[in-house]
């Protein structure tokens, strides 16, 4: 499936939920760089969420598409197959995929499944490294 290549667009961040709150999808529009991230389950009642919002993804087409899956707690095979999709949809239209892992369990189960595009990250989401700063700035009052 190829699609036509639209004009640019500029960043946009969109949140929509999924199948009972189970998968949270988050897309950031940055041209050349779109980055899905997930949260939750990733699984049969809410792979079709993903499936669609990379359908969708590509026919913006960026330059690089990145799946954050460091925030997927479940990963079931119908999961693995919306990554498999993802992935071949990214090689039919000449794009760069490239999907984030949180774990080594996780990186283990994509390149058992043959996805190839897989790499494992140890660097904190986001809003993990926001919780530590706020933590780290939450000093006791000094003792006069």
């Amino acid at each position: 499936m190829r699609f036509p290549r639209p004009r640019r667009q500029s960043p946009l961040i969109l949140e929509p939920a999924a199948e009972a709150e189970r998968l949270v999808l988050r897309v950031q529009h940055d041209l050349p760089v779109t980055v899905l991230t997930a949260s939750g389950e990733l699984s049969r009642a809410t792979a079709a969420a993903l499936e669609d919002l990379v359908i969708e993804t590509i026919f913006g087409f960026p330059e690089r598409i990145v799946i954050d899956l460091r925030g997927v707690e479940f990963l079931d095979a119908t999961g693995i197959n919306a990554l498999q999709l993802a992935e071949e949809l990214s090689r039919q239209n000449d794009l760069n995929l490239c999907l984030l892992a949180g774990t080594r369990q996780m990186w283990q189960r994509l390149s058992a499944a043959g996805i190839s595009l897989a790499v494992l990250v140890d660097i904190p989401r986001q809003s993990e490294l926001r919780s530590r700063a706020e933590v780290g700035s939450e000093r006791p009052p000094d003792a006069a």
